[in-house]
């Protein structure tokens, strides 16, 4: 992998440029899930890639459309974990039940169909959201909703995490560690958790600046408090 990096930056050179060019590396076989951490840690890479379905194959697997986020459970949990290592994201297998518009509207059988493959969208979209994915490919143009969906929290939501935030950051600024939560208890590691929802409010325009100016603290105090890589 890393003589493949260096052929790129030869290229590039050759080619008399000096872009900066990332690459996503898929992760697909025994011997590419042994080397994740050494792949992840170089420079040009911006993230991994899960491939279920060479992945699958080369253990002699299969993967099963209602199954394969327990199947896979082991290896699609690691791959996030060792990308986090060296601060890289990493990305989601395509769910391979396609939404197929339905030719005849009446057609009754070919709309559930069609549902019941956006709800496996939402449901592998919303499970790699939960285990650590920054993202997931896509396979079909109707797919891009619901599994944007999992990653873009609605105003209320990202409202709330912005809320819990500013109160954790003034109570560690204050000195403590944590900050009530309902009847749960909130420390970094849990606001933490959420504090994706604000960047992702921010991101997708649901959350503005002003919001943030709310807080009486700036975006740069409210993430160093907050930040766990």
């Amino acid at each position: 992998m890393l003589f493949r990096s260096q052929i790129l930056r030869t290229v590039q050179r050759l080619a008399g440029r000096s872009n900066t060019i990332r690459m996503e590396v898929l992760i697909e076989s025994p011997r590419a899930f042994v080397q994740a951490e050494q792949i992840a840690a170089i420079d040009d890479v911006a993230a991994l890639v899960f491939g279920a379905w060479d992945f699958a194959r080369t253990i002699g697997g299969r993967v099963e459309p209602d199954s394969w986020l327990q199947d896979q459970g082991t290896a699609r949990q690691l791959l996030p974990i060792l990308a986090a290592a060296h601060g890289k994201d990493a990305v989601d297998a395509v769910t391979a039940t396609l939404p197929i518009r339905p030719k005849d509207p009446s057609d009754a059988s070919a709309q559930r169909a069609y549902e019941a493959a956006i709800v496996a969208a939402c449901r592998d979209a919303e499970d790699a959201r939960r285990i650590g994915y920054a993202a997931k490919w896509i396979l079909h143009p109707d797919q891009i909703t619901p599994i944007q969906g999992a990653w873009t929290p609605s105003r209320e939501e990202a409202l709330a995490a912005l809320e819990l935030t500013r109160r954790y950051t003034e109570a560690a600024l204050a000195g403590s560690g944590a900050e009530l939560h309902g009847n749960a208890l909130a420390d970094k590691a849990v606001v933490g958790t959420e504090w994706w929802q604000v960047q992702a409010g921010l991101s997708a325009g649901i959350l503005s600046l002003s919001d943030i100016d709310a807080t009486g603290h700036s975006i740069e105090t409210l993430e160093r408090t907050v930040r766990t890589r």
